[in-house]
């Protein structure tokens, strides 16, 4: 591949946009399939990735970076993302994920899914 002529890994986002709250998927299958457009073509054309996470958006949902590496070749992948893990490559984009959503966004995703559940009980009590 050409594109691997000048360099051994690429940077690539891992989906169109961050992280899903939670509740999301239950509400919305197209949107959630669709989310997989970055890393299905490299999932076809059976190359090495990885997926990390590099920052967070405003309201601390992560944003995920992924890393392509030549086919055959998953050693330099797994060694970017240990090394982009072991220097913090990404303390200096300002928001860090923490590993969960912010106070607002989980409490707006906690709502949305409660909402979901109530909806499907309804339907299931009137069927």
């Amino acid at each position: 591949m050409k594109a691997f002529s000048a360099c051994d890994v690429l940077f690539a986002p891992t989906a169109p946009g961050t992280a899903f709250p939670r509740g999301y998927a239950e509400d919305n299958a197209v949107g959630t399939y669709a989310a997989d457009v970055c890393t299905v073509p490299v999932n076809i054309a059976g190359l090495p990735a990885i997926s990390i996470p590099c920052g967070a958006d405003v309201n601390g949902m992560p944003i995920g970076l992924q890393i392509i590496g030549r086919a055959g070749e998953d050693f330099s992948v797994l060694d970017c993302a240990y090394f982009a893990e072991r220097e913090d490559i990404f303390k200096d984009t300002g928001r860090k994920y923490t590993g969960g959503a912010s106070d607002t966004a989980q409490s707006k995703a906690q709502s949305k899914a409660q909402n979901t559940a109530q909806n499907y009980k309804a339907r299931e009590e009137e069927a």
